[in-house]
């Protein structure tokens, strides 16, 4: 695993660093996104979280920043991203998604010295707002119950299954 670890910081670093140690990473986004997840997140990940993040990733990140150079992004370009999404009628909770891969992303990239500092750790979600619930009232309730009374559905049995 450590191996595994300097190699993936190597890799990172081959164009990452100027000699003064200042991040002049030539990636665009797109391109370290995609190197990110193969390379360092999808060993940490279950199956269905790398499908989630690659579905994030290709189908958000990546078109949003194009070839947006990896040093140059910043916290505008990420709120930016954001509301846009949330214009084009994506639930706060999609957005706040994005959220979370690109801050997982991004604080790699700084402990590799990719970057000098995280911009999605400047920038909040958006709030998931709980939508108020209605409840029925007592007319309404009797309906329902009379409703699913003539649907035919199995009723639970009290009496316990007894095992041979």
């Amino acid at each position: 695993m450590a191996w595994a670890l300097c190699s993936q910081v190597h890799y990172f670093q081959l164009d990452g660093l100027g000699q003064d140690g200042e991040a002049t990473t030539p990636f665009a986004v797109a391109q370290y996104m995609e190197r990110w997840l193969e390379d360092s997140a999808r060993g940490d990940l279950g199956h269905r979280a790398y499908h989630n993040y690659k579905l994030q990733i290709r189908r958000h990140i990546s078109p949003a920043f194009g070839r947006l150079k990896l040093s140059k992004r910043t916290a505008a370009h990420i709120q930016s991203l954001y509301a846009a999404k949330l214009r084009d009628g994506l639930k706060p909770s999609s957005v706040r998604y994005i959220h979370a891969v690109l801050h997982r992303a991004f604080e790699q990239a700084v402990r590799f010295n990719l970057i000098p500092f995280n911009p999605a750790s400047r920038v909040g979600p958006p709030k998931v707002r709980q939508e108020e619930i209605t409840p029925l009232d007592a007319e309404q309730a009797r309906a329902f119950l009379a409703a699913a009374r003539g649907t035919g559905s199995r009723r639970c049995t009290s009496s316990p299954s007894r095992w041979a």
